[in-house]
């Protein structure tokens, strides 16, 4: 799926016009509509055919993609001028590392939330599965609609305005959702299904930027730091960073949540997923600001400017 992802987003990328949000939050509605289809498509398959039949029948179908890909994707060939800088250059990067920390806590509090939710609401409010499937169903719809309206914000330029306020409305989400042994003082311990439901699907809202942030960031990076633009070598090592940090997070955070619910509960478990949302926060608001204060460029246009500036002076 790592290799399908990253190879997926370079030829995107490379092979058409389109601006990078458009690609990427198009990429992500899709993967928000499969989240919603396919539990529902898996049951179905699995009625029908027994879960020998589900992977027999998944497995032809990916086999029919492949065939179809080989005729439909093109064939792009890179000559490259010069040695290209390695992975590990990249990631030499102070900023590169925040947006890999970035990828990774995006990741992660989702698996979190996912892994533990079910739980929680059967359990504290007598929720049946269905109705849980439901409020998932609904938070999908709702990445679904978001994933574009983050493609334009990316597109806009908004990249870090747009991860800065996605990480603050988080961090109040998570407090709230349970809510937080922390709010005592305003809820007094009770619990509310609407408020959890709620603010589940808000914070599904947010998601999708976070996806789609961290990617045009660290290329804008890359290439203001002279890697190549435009080359499917620029585009392979941010898409390999970003989808590692993502699958860290997807393992870390299943058996983390599930180990931490269990110990301390699912308020508590939320209360510290808050904070390291708000340690993302911080350690983006200090890239920034050292950045700014260094006049070190974030965008390529960025650093030509600054070039033009040294070349006349």
């Amino acid at each position: 799926m790592s290799m399908l992802t990253v190879s997926g987003v370079t030829i995107l990328f490379k092979a058409t016009s389109y601006r990078a949000g458009t690609i990427l939050g198009s990429m992500e509605s899709v993967i928000g509509g499969a989240y919603a289809v396919g539990p529902a498509v898996g049951i179905a398959l699995l009625e029908v055919g027994g879960y020998s039949g589900s992977c027999y029948l998944f497995g032809a179908f990916i086999g029919v993609l492949m065939v179809v890909e080989i005729f439909i994707l093109p064939n792009i060939e890179e000559v490259l001028k010069e040695t290209p800088k390695s992975f590990l250059q990249l990631m030499k990067s102070f900023g590169m590392l925040v947006h890999f920390y970035h990828s990774f806590v995006n990741t992660l509090s989702m698996s979190i939330r996912y892994t533990i939710f079910p739980t929680f609401m059967i359990q504290t409010f007598d929720a049946s599965s269905a109705d849980v499937g439901l409020i998932i169903i609904i938070s999908s719809i709702a990445y679904i609609i978001t994933s574009p309206v983050a493609g334009v914000i990316v597109n806009k330029g908004y990249i870090y305005t747009g991860m800065v306020s996605a990480w603050i409305l988080r961090f109040l989400s998570a407090l709230f959702q349970s809510p937080s042994p922390l709010l005592d003082f305003i809820f007094h311990g009770k619990k509310y299904y609407l408020l959890s439901s709620i603010l589940w699907c808000f914070t599904q809202c947010f998601t999708a930027i976070g996806f789609l942030a961290p990617f045009k960031g660290s290329l804008n990076l890359a290439e203001a730091g002279g890697y190549g633009r435009d080359s499917i070598h620029t585009y392979g090592m941010v898409a390999g960073m970003v989808n590692c940090a993502q699958g860290l997070g997807a393992i870390v955070g299943p058996v983390s949540g599930d180990s931490l619910s269990q110990s301390i509960g699912y308020s508590w478990t939320m209360t510290i997923l808050a904070f390291i949302q708000l340690s993302t926060l911080f350690l983006l608001v200090l890239f920034l600001t050292i950045m700014r204060l260094t006049n070190q460029p974030l965008t390529q246009e960025e650093a030509d400017q600054l070039e033009s500036i040294k070349l006349s002076s």
